[in-house]
């Protein structure tokens, strides 16, 4: 079976590699199933292991650079990331999730696939927009033509503030 690979230059949500790492994470039986393609710019690729039972902090702390693009995928183990505080200034850290059901590696394949062709600019366009409607609306409209359903959201439930009086509508 050919390994799935990993590049690191299609994971644009890390932004600019900037002299950082690019460090892999997954299970140590998993190993063998990835690959990492070094293709983005970095000062050097890493690929560890972390396995159910072990400290993610440790990991961090003592095997992943000050200065990394960290990119987790655990299947076969339960990942909380550390706080803020603990991860740095210089590292980015970025998890699959991928551990909450059992997860074929199909699906992990097909997920990260998934996060290599979303655009960051573009969530981030999108959320501006979202916000900016939900802000000017009185109150939110699911509609799902297929299904007729129908879900208000009052989300100022008490009283809209002044000026606010339009509907914002999501059809699914």
């Amino acid at each position: 079976m050919e390994p799935i690979v990993v590049y690191p230059s299609r994971l644009r949500q890390f932004g600019p590699p900037e002299g950082s790492t690019f460090c892999f994470v997954t299970n140590s039986e998993l190993a063998d199933r990835f690959r990492v393609e070094p293709d983005g710019g970095y000062a050097g690729y890493e690929s560890l292991t972390f396995d159910e039972g072990e400290s993610f902090e440790d990991l961090m702390v003592n095997r992943i650079p000050d200065s990394a693009h960290v990119f987790v995928s655990t299947p076969n183990a339960f990942f909380q990331s550390p706080p803020p505080d603990r991860i740095g200034p210089r590292r980015k850290l970025m998890a699959m999730a991928c551990n909450s059901t059992p997860t074929p590696m199909e699906a992990v394949e097909h997920f990260l696939r998934v996060i290599e062709r979303t655009d960051p600019n573009e969530q981030q366009a999108f959320a501006e927009r979202f916000f900016e409607r939900v802000e000017a609306a009185d109150r939110l409209e699911m509609v799902d033509e297929e299904y007729g359903t129908r879900l208000v959201f009052d989300h100022w439930s008490q009283s809209p503030p002044p000026g606010r009086s339009a509907s914002y509508r999501f059809r699914f």
